[in-house]
């Protein structure tokens, strides 16, 4: 095999390795809406996200304008609490 065979291979093998990677990082994302008895959506409030089943894990968002805010999740089929 030549050099620029390995530099080519190497390159196809990196290129397959790195969306793999990012996909490791996020498995799910739930997006939701904070709104008032009334249905308006609320600004600026803290959503914070944790699991019993995963102690590392921690996520924050700060609702929108529009009431929404986003979690992205690392393992899917675990309990989360908001």
């Amino acid at each position: 095999m030549t050099p620029k065979q390995r530099t080519i291979i190497s390159l196809l093998i990196v290129m397959l390795a790195i969306p793999g990677l990012a996909f490791a990082i996020r498995k799910a994302r739930l997006v939701g809406r904070v709104v008032d008895p009334e249905h308006n959506p609320i600004l600026g409030v803290t959503v914070t996200t944790t699991s019993p089943n995963l102690p590392d894990f921690r996520e924050a968002d700060i609702t929108d304008k529009k009431g929404v805010f986003k979690v992205d999740f690392e393992e899917v089929g675990v309990k989360y609490q908001f």
